[in-house]
């Protein structure tokens, strides 16, 4: 039945019976939703992506490496993390903080996409390009997620949908490991690279989009 436009308002009436079930399940308003969506698919993406390359990136490091120089992956990430804060603490007042943090994901998919061609070449060269995206561009973002989450939200806001919004971290992470777990013996190494990639693109375009 077409309502006094001439559209079929089923669909619209589907939506707001579906957003309002959810609505009232999770305690969000239908005004917050927009916010709450931008900031559960970013989270949700990012830690995804991460969750998916940083592990196989740890288990190849170890299988090349050996396990004795795991602690050195560690040191050198909290270095180059530690390196990363002071050099955006200088950006961030200069750039929209939004600006910024697509350009960290940029540059970081750029460093693995070059690495992605260096694993068969030169081990050093691929794990520098690899913990130098992670640490210094990926691991910045991360820390810039909950500081942009807390800035769309009002601390009333805040609240209710933070819990919703921090489900997204829980589920990328497990199904991350999921995606690990069934291919890990299947695909190679740059796979995983390009894959984790994607995800980085698809955060991107939430900005853009949503």
């Amino acid at each position: 039945m077409e309502n006094g436009n001439g559209t079929n308002g089923n669909g619209h009436d589907l939506k707001s019976s579906s957003m309002g079930f959810f609505g009232r399940l999770f305690n969000i308003a239908p005004f917050e939703w927009p916010r709450v969506t931008e900031c559960w698919l970013i989270t949700f993406l990012f830690k995804l992506g991460s969750a998916t390359g940083w592990t196989v990136i740890t288990a190849a490091f170890v299988s090349r490496f050996g396990i004795q120089y795991l602690p050195m992956l560690f040191v050198m990430n909290a270095t180059l993390i530690i390196a990363s804060t002071f050099f955006f603490e200088q950006l961030i007042v200069r750039f929209k903080r939004e600006i910024l943090m697509i350009l960290m994901l940029i540059l970081g998919s750029l460093c693995l996409f070059f690495a992605s061609f260096l694993y068969d070449r030169s081990a050093i060269a691929f794990f520098t390009l690899v913990i130098f995206a992670e640490s210094f561009f990926l691991a910045q973002f991360n820390v810039f997620i909950p500081i942009l989450v807390g800035d769309r939200f009002t601390p009333l806001e805040s609240q209710r949908t933070f819990p919703f919004v921090e489900s997204g971290d829980t589920i990328g992470i497990a199904i991350g490991g999921a995606i690990v777990g069934i291919f890990a013996s299947q695909f190679p190494i740059q796979w995983f690279l390009h894959l984790w990639i994607i995800f980085l693109m698809f955060t991107i375009l939430v900005f853009v989009i949503v």
